[in-house]
């Protein structure tokens, strides 16, 4: 949970710098890699 509140204020701290945009998406991408959640999925 620490992870994602990061991510979350590091958007919020600079949500127009695509340098730093990018950095949160990494973050992110990194994250559902090590944790999917398709399978949790009830469309």
């Amino acid at each position: 949970m620490e992870t994602v509140g990061n991510l979350i204020c590091d958007f919020l701290d600079h949500p127009n710098d695509d340098k730093n945009r990018t950095k949160v998406k990494g973050g992110i991408q990194e994250m559902t890699q090590k944790f999917p959640m398709n399978q949790f999925r009830l469309d």
